[in-house]
């Protein structure tokens, strides 16, 4: 694809096709996301792009190693280009006096005309012939794809970048062609039969030279997703009856037993069972640290193991794996659209129409009232407007900055959805976090307990525990393992009902129990600063209390402090008592907290929020944080929270590390000032240059801008945008 219109052509052609529900192409990352509404071949999808004039490279086609070259086109063109300056140089006449380029070249053509008088010598319908032959495999053989795909386009009426470029260098090749082959029909009709060869060879070179450093940009802004690709190793070794087989690691299956000899890659994940190892998963969290593990520890897939063999047990593998979700994720967010994008999607949408037009009334203009020789002056301005008009830049300012922002963001531990993501967090100036598991460790530990006289802690627990067996919330666990601790055996509980925001409860027979928050039991909260309360209550009466501790995350103080330079407010919305929730705001320095916050409260706070004009990212983990992440402007999952939390939220952040989200709000607004320059520098450049082609600077000098100049200006666009957007290559969470 050449341009934004080449996306938006496909997209209408895909959408045609019988079960085809939604298409989105993305014009920079050279791909495309469909949504079918039943089975459809992959052959079919492609033999669409192919009819439009695109082709669709197969896994399964075969890619001869002695290929050309990817830069033999512009190289041959340009060279043809050199070649036709010179012998060009005789024929050059009136027609040319204006012609920039003809002016920078005039030195040389006077040295030319020292050193190589001969070449004057020879007949100019040869000099024609030898530039025709010499053209013939630019047009046909180089270059094709341009007249191929601008035809198509132009028959679609959808003309593109493509259908300018073939039309004004068909244009010059054709009256070329036409001077050469037929010169006495001009004469006899009273006109030079003049040619445009080097126009055509220029034009085209720079114009490939271009879309060959685009792709090269292209390439190495999809450089994350396809690093992520490439970290699973094809081979494993697994344990079979005491022996170490290698298979192929796309063949492994939960319940594998996998040898990780050292510095090698883990190829799925897994629980160790057997070593102690230190694992470098920096592709995956940012993190450039090792990460000790020993049995029973967690291993992702791609980590790099370190100087000592472990043996782990397959949970998931192949595109199971934390791995291959996270590339998947990556995938569609660069594939999407960001809402800015429609804008520069609008205009790219008429903007060769428009074009066109202008270089029409601008010729006729030149033909009507310029100079004499004011035929070919018309003519080269028309190519020339043609020629410069880039609707590149317009395609490539949006999706090319989303495209490495992405990918940047994914390898420090930032997975976001879509585009939409990165401009709604460069709004956001209101962060409000929930306490356990995202600002605390997510571990809390029961501390101490009061109790009715006469019952033992074990009781306790054990009544407790048989409720919170199998809950989800942070505080169930901690429970959980206090009684396993205590050699508590129970029952699990059947038809348990959860409260978000209160508790558990439970009926067998006549009895009711419920274990939750005080206030729910209706009793006054007894914990002291950094502690949470879980009373235990039997048909009304509360047998005991438990008071749990979570400390805040060592990077928690960190990522207030980032927030608070960057002038961002923070606030805490928690479920837990008034005295856990008011120590650490505390200690973290947040002034701003609520305790004992329900689902629908949370939600009615960020509603609040935005009520005073505030834009905000909502962080959190669980279930009860889901309404207040769908709520906020933005919002970010701890990616070791709960499945709903990941749903509802724009992305996730981990390790588990609340400094990522400053982070990602500054990507944001870094994603955003790029998105703006390359908008600013694709209108200032075709409000500029357009003009100029049209020959405003005739009367300060009775300078043109030549064809081929144009071709390489409009090169130097699209170019420059993509290297803008590649500064974000550059980017790091500053606060890690």
């Amino acid at each position: 694809m050449t341009c934004a219109a080449c996306s938006m052509r496909i997209e209408r052609g895909l959408k045609k096709l019988d079960g085809v529900e939604s298409v989105a192409v993305n014009f920079a990352g050279e791909s495309a996301i469909l949504g079918l509404a039943k089975d459809i071949p992959e052959s079919d999808i492609a033999t669409a792009i192919r009819s439009l004039g695109y082709d669709v490279p197969s896994e399964t086609e075969a890619h001869p190693t002695a290929a050309l070259p990817d830069w033999l086109p512009f190289a041959a063109t340009l060279s043809v280009f050199a070649v036709a300056m010179i012998l060009g140089a005789p024929l050059m006449g009136s027609h040319h006096d204006g012609d920039l380029l003809h002016k920078l070249a005039m030195p040389g053509a006077e040295w030319l005309h020292r050193k190589i008088p001969s070449l004057w010598k020879i007949p100019h319908g040869t000099l024609r012939w030898i530039l025709l032959f010499l053209h013939l495999p630019v047009v046909l053989w180089w270059a094709p794809g341009f007249f191929v795909r601008g035809a198509k386009a132009a028959i679609a009426r959808s003309p593109d970048m493509n259908t300018l470029v073939a039309t004004g260098t068909g244009a010059a090749f054709g009256l070329s062609a036409l001077a050469t082959l037929a010169p006495g029909w001009f004469a006899a009709h009273g006109m030079a039969a003049h040619v445009y060869f080097e126009s055509v060879s220029g034009v085209l070179g720079f114009v490939l030279f271009g879309k060959w450093l685009e792709d090269r940009s292209k390439r190495h802004a999809r450089e994350a997703l396809g690093t992520l690709a490439r970290l699973l190793p094809r081979m494993a070794w697994v344990v079979r009856d005491g022996n170490c087989v290698e298979l192929d690691s796309r063949l492994l299956m939960p319940g594998d037993r996998v040898r990780v000899l050292p510095h090698e890659r883990v190829p799925a994940d897994g629980t160790i069972a057997m070593g102690t190892g230190s694992f470098d998963e920096s592709h995956l969290t940012g993190e450039s640290l090792p990460r000790e593990a020993g049995v029973g520890d967690p291993v992702k897939a791609g980590s790099v193991n370190g100087p000592t063999p472990i043996e782990f047990v397959v949970e998931q593998a192949g595109d199971a794996t934390h791995l291959a979700r996270v590339a998947r994720l990556v995938e569609q967010a660069q594939g999407s659209k960001a809402p800015v994008q429609e804008l520069a999607d609008r205009i790219s949408a008429r903007f060769a129409p428009a074009v066109i037009g202008f270089a029409l009334l601008a010729g006729l203009a030149w033909w009507a009232f310029g100079s004499v020789p004011a035929g070919p002056r018309a003519f080269l301005v028309a190519v020339s407007i043609l020629v410069v008009a880039c609707p590149c830049a317009l395609g490539l300012a949006v999706p090319s900055a989303i495209m490495v922002a992405v990918g940047r963001a994914a390898r420090h531990g930032i997975l976001l959805r879509d585009a939409r993501a990165l401009e709604a967090l460069a709004d956001c100036d209101t962060v409000v976090f929930d306490k356990t598991g995202t600002l605390t460790e997510g571990r809390p530990r029961l501390v101490r307990w009061t109790l009715t006289e006469g019952l033992a802690i074990e009781q306790i627990l054990t009544l407790a525990a048989s409720l919170e067996d199998g809950s989800s919330h942070p505080l169930a666990r901690p429970i959980v393992e206090a009684a396993r601790a205590r050699g508590c055996a129970w029952k699990t509980l059947p038809e348990t009902v959860t409260l978000p925001g209160k508790g558990v409860e439970a009926r067998t027979d006549a009895t009711r129990i419920k274990v939750g928050a005080p206030d729910w039991l209706g009793t006054t909260d007894p914990s002291q600063p950094g502690e949470t309360a879980v009373g235990v209550e039997v048909n009304g009466n509360i047998l005991g209390m438990l008071f749990l501790s979570d400390p805040p995350r060592p990077e928690s103080h960190a990522a207030i402090q980032a927030l608070d330079r960057a002038g961002i407010q923070t606030e805490i919305l928690s479920g837990d008592g008034q005295a856990a929730v008011a120590q650490v705001a505390q200690t973290l320095g947040i002034r701003s907290w609520r305790s004992r916050a329900t689902p629908e409260s949370k939600s009615e706070r960020i509603k609040e929020l935005q009520g005073q004009g505030r834009k905000v990212l909502m962080v959190g983990d669980g279930v009860n944080d889901a309404p207040a992440l769908t709520r906020a402007d933005a919002s970010l999952a701890i990616s070791a929270g709960t499945a709903v939390a990941f749903d509802c939220a724009m992305g996730a952040i981990g390790p588990d590390d609340p400094r990522l989200a400053q982070a990602a709000i500054d990507l944001g607004r870094r994603t955003r000032a790029i998105i703006r320059q390359n908008l600013a520098w694709a209108f200032g450049y075709n409000a500029l240059l357009i003009p100029v082609a049209a020959g405003v600077l005739w009367p300060l000098g009775g300078t043109l801008l030549s064809p081929t100049l144009a071709g390489a200006a409009m090169s130097v666009s699209s170019v420059t945008v993509m290297l803008n957007s590649l500064r974000l290559l550059a980017w790091r969470p500053r606060a890690k």
